[in-house]
């Protein structure tokens, strides 16, 4: 069996780009051009990704970070079979907006995981001839906003989310995880102790994402972290390593273990998908300098990123300046007011 693993996807405008962002350009009404993944999932028995943006199209609170339903069927059609919806974005549209998302995923039959039950995350299993895979999604970031929607990350939900799985008698089971810093090229001591007691609690990859930037992976046991898989569709285009994502070919043995066959950096070349073959070894975390790295050194280093990231997209927009619309230049207004307190 062939597993590829992504990163995050969005389908709708961030709101700096309203109006020129991944839905104006490929798949509003008016549109004349298409994306194209370039069959690259096509040989994969299953494709799982991260859906940053709702699909919300009839909920009127602006029109930033919300994708319509013709793009499920794009990455449908394009064989991406599983999303998970736990994510700082899925609720940017209130609950009437996440309410609808999976409405259109449902409508679609299309397989998602992530949404809240009482013992964690939903789940999702997924038959190949003898082999079952059982995967859930759970969310770690900006969670003050969740009234029981999307499923948080805590060891109680990886423990009854797991029994729950286990109980399908499933060979395999994958976490998607939204979790860790964002633009940081290196996960946390603390990431890294949280991951290996997730594995020791029975999951056999974890599939992380949020930090849109690719992270390092480590196996640890018989099991895979992949802390940031970075961005898989995410028009970022201020930053290389932002407009870059992992993906990781997976491959479950005849005795059904699990084995990392193959790793690729993915990015758009406008409409384009590019792709380049990474050597395995070369971003495998015992390889790093960076793995023992302290906390106060993770501190600094991320805020030294976050200011680096800022001046960079302000740039950006600079460059870009005769392309923003009125609902973008709200918005940086609205942030400026409010970064100054001024009403």
């Amino acid at each position: 069996m062939k597993i590829n693993l992504i990163g995050d996807i969005l389908g709708g405008d961030l709101n700096y780009k309203i109006g020129w962002g991944i839905h104006s350009t490929y798949f509003a009404k008016n549109s004349n051009r298409k994306l194209r993944f370039n069959g690259l999932f096509k040989s994969s028995d299953i494709t799982i990704g991260n859906l940053e943006s709702p699909v919300a199209f009839h909920v009127p609170l602006g029109d930033s970070f919300r994708a319509s339903i013709d793009f499920l069927t794009f990455l449908q059609k394009e064989n991406v079979q599983v999303l998970s919806i736990a994510n700082n974005h899925i609720l940017d549209h209130g609950k009437e907006g996440y309410d609808e998302t999976l409405r259109c995923l449902e409508e679609l039959n299309y397989s998602y995981v992530g949404d809240y039950r009482e013992y964690g995350s939903n789940y999702q299993i997924i038959t190949k001839g003898d082999v079952k895979i059982g995967i859930f999604g759970l969310n770690d970031i900006n969670t003050d906003k969740n009234r029981n929607d999307f499923a948080e990350f805590s060891f109680r939900n990886v423990a009854n989310t797991i029994d729950k799985i286990r109980k399908e008698e499933v060979d395999l089971i994958i976490l998607n995880i939204h979790w860790g810093k964002e633009y940081i090229t290196f996960p946390s001591e603390e990431q890294r102790k949280i991951a290996k007691r997730i594995v020791d609690m029975g999951v056999d990859i974890i599939h992380g994402h949020h930090p849109h930037v690719i992270m390092p992976y480590e196996k640890y046991k018989h099991a895979y972290i992949f802390y940031s898989m970075g961005n898989f569709l995410m028009d970022m285009n201020w930053c290389a390593r932002c407009r870059k994502g992992l993906k990781a070919t997976m491959r479950l043995t005849k005795n059904k273990t699990v084995e990392l066959h193959e790793l690729t950096s993915c990015f758009f070349n406008d409409n384009e998908l590019v792709i380049e073959d990474i050597p395995i070894d070369q971003l495998n975390l015992c390889n790093s300098l960076r793995k023992d790295a302290s906390t106060l050194e993770y501190q600094n280093e991320q805020k030294r990123i976050l200011g680096e990231q800022k001046i960079f997209s302000y740039l950006y927009l600079l460059r870009n300046f005769w392309k923003i619309t009125k609902p973008t230049y709200r918005l940086l207004v609205a942030g400026i007011l409010k970064k100054f307190s001024i009403k």
